[in-house]
């Protein structure tokens, strides 16, 4: 339609690939499909445990950070610590678009 290729038509022109030759024979490459497997209960338990694990690293990065002793206009400090959301809070909201 708008004369230029689609990411789909690269893909095939990508995986296979014809040449002819000037004596007019034809060579058609295919590329090899590379499948893996994958260890599914490993990777249920990482993607269930994600949010936890992260706000604890994150905790604990944000453990190492000195904290100023009071701020100079005289307001209350809110330690970096305390800002960060416990672990059952959602950080980012659901796909349903409820917080």
């Amino acid at each position: 339609m708008r004369g230029i290729r689609c990411k789909h038509q690269w893909a095939v022109e990508f995986y296979q690939k014809r040449e002819t030759a000037p004596d007019g024979t034809v060579t058609e490459t295919r590329a090899v499909r590379m499948t893996y497997t994958q260890n599914w209960p490993a990777y249920n338990a990482a993607q269930t445990t994600e949010k936890e694990h992260s706000c604890r690293l994150l905790r604990d990065l944000c453990a190492g950070i000195p904290e100023p002793d009071s701020r100079a206009d005289g307001r209350a400090f809110r330690s970096a610590t305390c800002s960060l959301p416990p672990p059952s809070r959602s950080i980012r909201p659901s796909a349903r678009g409820a917080s």
